[in-house]
């Protein structure tokens, strides 16, 4: 039995539980001991017979060797299983007569709770990367002090905003930072009883609207954005602007926008 018959073999012969390849290099030293009581007590008496038969007549340490390099094959195949698992939640596919099939595959339930597993996995291996640069965008991040606690919703706004950051979603992020501004500075307009944007026919309640809003010579001298936050709240809405209708923004960009939205926020909320 050659290695690819032995693959297939084996690959029939025992159940989806052992998908990878940590099975098969457990039986390669298993075999090198020739302990067949353990590998039968892994893969079945049948199973384990096979096995000894096969190190018998192709000796033992070539088909340790065998049983390393599907090993070394199937941990490479599960790699790549779990990585298409996570393309493949994240992308569009195309529809056609192979993708309805795929789609009814998808639909049986040993199918799905096989996905579902694969994508734990997958998860696991990209957040796993993402730890380390989190943290240290996180340590870079100073804390906010101010005299007045923000709303529940903006308060949840920004902690979104930097969750967002921290794991690399840099144009999700802007958007969150702009869903702050525009919260904190509708309930400064409320405190101040400054009529709303709606009702004073503005296109609607976006922060560039709030902003131009708060501009009209009629409405400057209330004070309704201090002057030190009105460069970074109009950063802030350019670079929502930009995640949203032009290009995906860089780390860079994303981390200008979370602390101009924090700086703003603090002399808003001050």
């Amino acid at each position: 039995m050659d290695l690819t018959e032995l693959s297939v073999y084996l690959g029939d012969a025992l159940s989806e539980e052992y998908a990878g390849g940590g099975l098969f290099n457990r039986l390669s030293r298993l075999v090198v001991e020739e302990n067949w009581n353990a590998i039968a007590g892994l893969v079945g008496d049948g199973i384990a017979d096979t096995i000894r038969k096969g190190a018998g007549s192709h000796g033992r340490d070539d088909y340790a060797g065998l049983l390393r390099q599907i090993a070394k094959e199937e941990t490479e195949k599960l790699n790549k299983e779990i990585k298409r698992a996570l393309k493949d939640a994240t992308s569009f596919q195309l529809r056609g007569s192979l993708a309805d099939k795929l789609m009814q595959f998808q639909e049986r339930t040993d199918d799905c709770n096989r996905r579902s597993n694969l994508l734990a996995a997958a998860f696991a291996d990209r957040l796993t990367d993402l730890v380390f640069p989190a943290a240290d965008r996180a340590a870079r991040l100073t804390s906010l002090m101010v005299r007045e606690k923000p709303s529940p919703e903006a308060e949840k706004y920004l902690e979104e905003a930097c969750l967002c950051y921290f794991y690399e979603l840099y144009s999700a992020s802007a958007i969150m930072c702009r869903s702050v501004l525009e919260e904190a500075i509708e309930k400064r307009f409320s405190r101040l009883n400054m009529k709303a944007v709606k009702e004073s026919k503005a296109p609607g309640c976006t922060l560039g609207d709030l902003l131009k809003f708060a501009e009209l010579p009629e409405q400057r001298n209330k004070n309704a954005i201090p002057p030190e936050a009105w460069r970074e709240s109009w950063d802030v809405n350019i670079l929502a602007n930009k995640a949203v209708h032009e290009t995906p923004l860089s780390e860079e960009e994303a981390s200008t926008c979370l602390t101009a939205a924090r700086h703003s926020l603090i002399c808003l909320l001050n």
